[in-house]
């Protein structure tokens, strides 16, 4: 497993890296700067990318979010709620802050390799601020048994495609049920939903 790590700090990197390397076979390359990422990616295909957002300007954080979307583990110190909810609308299935504990790091490296979402305690936390309050009780009345069993799924990390082949459905009547659970809920996006999921305990 090849683990491309960027970050312009040496002690972040080093500290991460001897948390990546616990696990047997992961191979981690070291990079510093958006160029010296932009050219190791013009030839190579890294298994996963952990990132610091930080060292990024928006439109070099977008690209690289572009070319790796579905491999890629963002870090960042930022805690702008607004900041935080542009980055994860982009896409991004996996976000730790820098505060959060070598078990998330290794939960968000899991959930990256088996394309399952992961946003940190710290993350989740910052997001679920902006989300509206609706508890358990009242999430059952809101929605069919379907939408509730599709939304376990959605809480537990699963992708559309993934809650199709586990529910044998079209991916098309997934994404139909996540629509509707949006509009039952009064949420406005995915990143909403998952702090949503997170907010009332179906997040473990």
């Amino acid at each position: 497993m090849e683990v491309l790590l960027v970050d312009a700090q040496y002690l972040t990197r080093l500290a991460i890296k001897g948390i990546v390397q616990e696990r047997p076979g992961y191979q981690v390359i070291e990079k510093e700067t958006p160029r010296e990422v932009d050219q190791y990616l013009s030839d190579q295909n890294p298994d996963l990318i952990i990132a610091d957002i930080d060292a990024f300007q928006q439109k070099e954080i977008s690209s690289l979010i572009d070319r790796a979307k579905n491999k890629i583990l963002l870090i960042s110190n930022n805690k702008n709620p607004v900041k935080i909810k542009k980055w994860l609308d982009t896409g991004v299935k996996c976000m730790l802050t820098k505060e959060c504990s070598r078990e998330e790091i290794m939960l968000a490296m899991d959930s990256v390799v088996k394309g399952r979402k992961f946003y940190c305690n710290n993350v989740l936390d910052i997001i679920t601020r902006q989300t509206p309050n609706v508890n358990n009780e009242q999430l059952r009345l809101k929605l069919t048994r379907r939408e509730y069993e599709i939304l376990k799924l959605i809480a537990r990390g699963y992708t559309s495609t993934q809650i199709a082949e586990k529910l044998v459905l079209s991916v098309h009547t997934i994404n139909s049920h996540r629509k509707n659970i949006l509009k039952k809920l009064n949420l406005k996006s995915p990143t909403q939903l998952v702090a949503y999921v997170h907010s009332i305990g179906l997040i473990r």
